[in-house]
């Protein structure tokens, strides 16, 4: 009979062995990121993050992402053709993502990110006219008027919808790194944050990060 005690030893091992530790790192860079219609806003912004790699292959990580923080810019005569118009969509919070990663060559992978973020959002939308729904029905609306400086009654209306809250998205990402020296590293990457309440986002992130050995 098999001797128990050494089965059970490498069992253990093996369950084990992927979650030893490599490396706990910080890293830090830039956002540009595109809003989706209705609001089709850009902007850049922020990132710092926090992960623990259990293996070469595998990392779980921890991220503050800034997508948006520009401010809205209402209807104007001074810009009349285009009505001067900025939608504002606010998006900044928290998240959290399992990292795969695949060797592509001695200082470089790739990796694939699959997680959830929890938002908090600020919604300022403009839509000519006053009949038009705004796209949440728990928002605030208002009208705003647009004058030509001349003739008041050539003046124009739009329906100013407003919303603040807090959203939760399923985020994928694939990205890039490259070990630059010694235990500092830069990370190139594509995110795609769906829609369900919150609005769909696309984001670029270029960030740079070091590794804590432990």
């Amino acid at each position: 009979m098999p001797n128990i005690s050494k089965i059970a030893c490498v069992l253990l091992t093996i369950i084990t062995a992927p979650v030893v530790a490599n490396d706990f790192y910080t890293a830090a860079g830039a956002v540009y990121s595109k809003t989706e219609k209705p609001f089709d806003d850009k902007d850049f912004g922020s990132s710092m993050s926090a992960g623990y790699s259990f293996n070469p292959q595998w990392s779980l990580e921890l991220s503050y992402d800034q997508f948006n923080d520009d401010m809205a810019r209402e209807p104007n005569s001074f810009t009349a053709q285009n009505y001067g118009i900025k939608n504002q969509y606010n998006s900044k919070g928290m998240s959290i993502s399992a990292l795969g990663k695949t060797s592509l060559a001695k200082d470089a992978v790739l990796f694939y990110r699959a997680g959830v973020t929890r938002q908090s959002v600020e919604e300022v939308l403009y839509q000519q006219g006053t009949t038009q729904a705004c796209p949440r029905l728990e928002g605030f609306s208002a009208t705003h008027t647009l004058s030509d400086g001349v003739n008041p009654t050539n003046s124009l209306r739009f329906t100013k919808c407003m919303w603040d809250g807090s959203v939760t998205q399923a985020m994928l990402g694939l990205g890039a790194e490259w070990t630059l020296a010694s235990d500092w590293f830069v990370r190139a990457e594509g995110l795609y944050l769906f829609k369900g309440k919150g609005q769909e986002i696309n984001a670029l992130k270029l960030s740079f990060g070091y590794r804590f050995a432990l």
